[in-house]
């Protein structure tokens, strides 16, 4: 009988330590359960490098964009630059001209004739 005591004594040692570790298992399952949500939201979210090389190009399209139109417009500075310079030397002109007429004239001015 005594033999028989020990084995179960031994088999109830051996079944608590099984519960042990099953509740280990258990609590790591859950950690594993809980990391598997974590990677699937991770993957849902996360960019590809495709992803990443389609947002580069439509970057580098748009930015080539804005350098083209900024190159447009420095063009049409430059053309409407010198054409406002042409237009303030023709003014300068003018004005030369107006003072010499005015003073061209000056001597034509006639008092009123009385008839």
């Amino acid at each position: 009988m005594q033999q028989e005591d020990l084995l179960f004594e031994k088999l109830g040692d051996h079944e608590e330590r099984l519960v042990r570790i099953e509740d280990k298992l258990d609590n790591v399952e859950g950690k594993l359960d809980n990391h598997e949500i974590r990677l699937i939201r991770i993957e849902e979210n996360m960019a590809t490098k495709e992803d990443l090389h389609a947002l580069e190009d439509r970057l580098l399209t748009r930015d080539d964009k804005q350098i083209a139109l900024l190159t447009i417009i420095r063009d049409e500075q430059v053309a409407t630059h010198h054409a406002l310079l042409r237009h303030e030397n023709k003014l300068e002109e003018h004005d030369g001209a107006i003072k010499q007429l005015q003073t061209d004239f000056k001597g034509f001015q006639t008092k009123p004739q009385t008839i």
